[in-house]
């Protein structure tokens, strides 16, 4: 990442805007946030509502660090799928191709290989878009709901 404060030796304070594209209201907040430079690193989460507005934002502002929020649950409201069709990821989503909204629902039938194809393709949208991803994160903490090492080789493969 390319912004941050030194607060010590060996330790960089990262202020980091979450849910950049879910849905409008974090989407602007974020970019006010940048503007007064006190948040100049977000994360977008543009499989949600605000998606693509938040693809557009980070392309026109270059020197903001953009993050990957990387999902595979979906709020209620706004965008509710992933960027791989249906029949690419038949265990991510339900009959009607949408992502889950629940971890315990979810989770239990994930299958690896298309979690891998799921995540690649919200990073590839991304650098697709022109924007220099800088990090990335998961949305609701799923790495922590299941055997998810696959996240680490997926980042592994963007480095």
């Amino acid at each position: 990442m390319r912004s941050g404060k030194s607060v010590g030796a060996d330790v960089v304070l990262i202020l980091n805007g979450d849910d950049f594209g879910n849905r409008c209201r974090p989407t602007r907040a974020s970019c006010v946030r940048r503007r007064r430079e006190c948040c100049p690193s977000t994360t977008m989460n543009h499989v949600g509502a605000e998606g693509d507005a938040a693809i557009e934002i980070a392309r026109k502002n270059p020197k903001m660090d953009v993050g990957v929020h990387l999902n595979l649950v979906v709020e209620r409201t706004g965008r509710s799928a992933g960027f791989c069709r249906r029949e690419q990821v038949p265990s991510l989503v339900r009959a009607d191709g949408t992502f889950r909204t629940n971890w315990v629902t979810a989770v239990p039938g994930m299958k690896t290989a298309e979690v891998e194809k799921e995540l690649d393709a919200q990073i590839q949208k991304a650098l697709d878009a022109g924007i220099d991803v800088t990090h990335i994160d998961c949305h609701r903490g799923f790495i922590y709901h299941g055997d998810f090492a696959d996240v680490q080789d997926c980042a592994e493969n963007w480095q």
